[in-house]
């Protein structure tokens, strides 16, 4: 599902640049003027991209019982696993709004290592 987003998003930028007579990675300076220096190209933004289930929580289809078949929120592009399902209702969250996602989906969604609603040591 992800690659199938990440290749429509492609072709569309593609398609963008295209009708408007760029192509990726083409330099904005014409014959005239000198291409940029180092030092004066900017740098590109630094972005993530934002997951779909960006303020959502989601699992995998239970398997064997790890940390893997719990509940994660996920936030920042990261996902958080949920140790207490209390937690849940402190954010306002339902049990009913969790969303059950592939395995490999999970997977691709970065780990953060602070778990949600444990105690503070």
């Amino acid at each position: 599902m992800k690659r199938i987003h990440v290749l429509a998003f492609s072709l569309v930028v593609m398609g963008a640049l295209a009708g408007c007579g760029k192509r990726p990675g083409a330099d904005a300076a014409s014959a005239d003027q000198p291409a940029a220096t180092p030092a004066e190209a900017q740098a590109p933004a630094a972005s993530t991209p934002v997951s779909p289930y960006e303020g959502k929580v989601v699992r995998r289809a239970p398997v064997d019982g790890s940390k893997e078949d719990g509940w994660f929120y996920v936030k920042d592009g990261k996902r958080h696993w949920i140790v207490d399902a209390s937690w849940l209702a402190t954010q306002g969250l339902k049990p009913e709004e969790v969303i059950e996602i592939s395995a490999d989906a999970l997977q691709a969604i970065p780990e953060d290592p602070e778990a949600l609603g444990a105690p503070k040591q």
